[in-house]
Formats: structure tokens, sequence, C-alpha cells
């Protein structure tokens, strides 16, 4: 699915989405639970079987896993995306956890970093070389395209809804049935704070908000590289594939000859302190 067309719809779906429309009570039986009951069997949350971090999984982390599926996109020309500043006042919580856990905080290329792209053309079943071009590393995007403020609070806000009303659920059983009950231990993961207390509301959202960028662009850039060990690790079932596209400038387009549907990009890419290699096939490429 094309990606800007699934975010588009992603956030379509929770345009409605009001900061009220809340289930009464908290922990408490109510008839809005019981009657959406068969949402829970669903379980589309994130938790801690999908990643095997050493830290818990927090808000940043469950809607920054909503967003890591778009496209890395690959530029031939600058863009904010050069100049991005980060505030390290809001993401050096998750630094730091992302680089106990997996070693590394990397969320983009640098200047010491090469990235390639190679054009290929397919002739009857098998790929000639056509060019390579390096590209400016600065103008690798993990992260496209992004969501406003106002989108990431309506995602949030929706989050915290379902998980509030999945764990009312779990606390209504637990006190009609006692003991009799016992829910999995998994479901008890998405209820950090006990089954019977509420998911509460986002203190700062524009820390919230640079956290969850941060983790998109990490898990992005470790995936690239295949980053795997014991304390980071994301569940097999899940595990991504990265995705990409490439966005030509006019300049740079007209060096090649005519791109049509028999062309394709390999982009090559090498993290030089790290001593890591990674390469891609892109058949999305555009001319901006």
């Amino acid at each position: 699915m094309n990606s800007e067309f699934y975010i588009l719809m992603l956030f379509s779906v929770f345009s409605s989405i009001s900061s009220d429309d809340r289930p009464p009570g908290c922990g408490e039986y109510n008839a809005f639970i019981s009657k959406s009951r068969s949402v829970y069997h669903s379980l589309d949350f994130l938790d801690n079987r999908m990643y095997r971090f050493k830290f818990t999984l927090r808000l940043p982390h469950w809607i920054g896993d909503k967003l890591r599926h778009n496209q890395m996109v690959i530029r031939t020309f600058p863009t904010e995306i050069n100049d991005f500043k980060e505030n390290t006042d809001y993401t050096k919580n998750i630094s730091l956890e992302m680089e106990t856990s997996c070693g590394s905080s990397k969320s983009a290329f640098d200047k010491t970093d090469v990235v390639t792209l190679t054009l290929m053309e397919k002739e009857n079943n098998h790929s000639v070389f056509v060019k390579t071009i390096r590209v400016d590393p600065l103008s690798v995007d993990f992260y496209s395209p992004k969501p406003t403020m106002e989108q990431f609070k309506m995602l949030a806000e929706n989050e915290i809804k379902e998980r509030t009303e999945f764990c009312n659920h779990l606390c209504v059983n637990q006190k009609l049935f006692g003991k009799r009950y016992t829910p999995p231990s998994f479901y008890l993961m998405i209820c950090p704070k006990e089954v019977c207390k509420c998911q509460g509301r986002i203190k700062d959202y524009s820390q919230s908000f640079a956290e969850m960028e941060k983790f998109v662009k990490i898990m992005k850039y470790l995936e690239l590289f295949q980053y795997k060990s014991p304390s980071c690790e994301i569940d097999i079932s899940r595990r991504y594939k990265s995705i990409g596209a490439v966005e030509l400038d006019n300049k740079t387009a007209s060096s090649f000859p005519k791109l049509d549907n028999n062309h394709y990009f390999v982009a090559s890419f090498t993290d030089t302190k790290a001593r890591k290699s990674a390469a891609l096939i892109l058949k999305d490429f555009r001319i901006i």
C-alpha cells in the first residue's frame, strides 16, 4: 500500500476522535465496555512480546510503532531534513534507552557516512548497470511522511482510550470472578499500571511527540543495518522489511536516461564509524 495513502487513511480514521470521547469511570464496570467486548479480541496493541528491550514501552513507542512502516525517502536535493536540529532535552531519555538496549541510538546518517544510488535497467531476464551517483547522506529521510502535532494528539488520545477500555474490561472480570479469572500474562503487559488503573493522560505532548519521532528513526536505522541482540530484538512475526523511495531533482534526473518502468535503483549505505553496510532495491522513484 502506498505509504502516503496509508497515513492519510490512518489519520482520517482518527479525525473524529475527541479527547472527551472516553468511557465513564476508570477501572469500574460500565456498559460501554460490555458492549464493545469484541474489540478486545483483536489485541492490536504493542506490548513487550513484540520488542525485547531492557525498558518498559511507553506512549512514544506505542505510537511510533504505528508509523514505523512508512517509507524511507532518499533525495538528491536538500530539504528541511538536512538542517533538522533535534531537541536533545526532549529525546535524551529515549536515546539512553535505545543506546542501553540496542547499543546505538543513531537515527540519521552523518557527513562521514556514504550513500550511493545505482540506476539499473531490466533487459529481458537480466539487469544491466547504467550509472552510480553519490547522495548527500543528510538527505536520507527515515521518517516520511510526517504527522502534525494535532494528528499525533489524535493518535495518542485514541491509543490511551483503547488501552483504558481494554484494561477496564480486565478489571471488570477481576471484580466479577475474583481469583477464578486469570488473564493471560501478556494481557497484563498492555496495562503497565495494573488493570484497574487508568493509562493516564499525556503531560507533555511536545516531549512525547519528539520521543516518538526519535524512536521511529532509530528503529528504522537499526533495522536497515540488521542490528539484533537479546536485548534488542523484534518478534519474528512482525519483522520489518525496509521500504523506500527515491526522489530526484530535475538536474539529477536529466543526467540519467529517460526513466521508465524498466528502471530501478539500488541504494547502498555505509555507516563508516560502525563499519556496517546495507543495500536496498528501490522500484519507487519520482522526479520533484
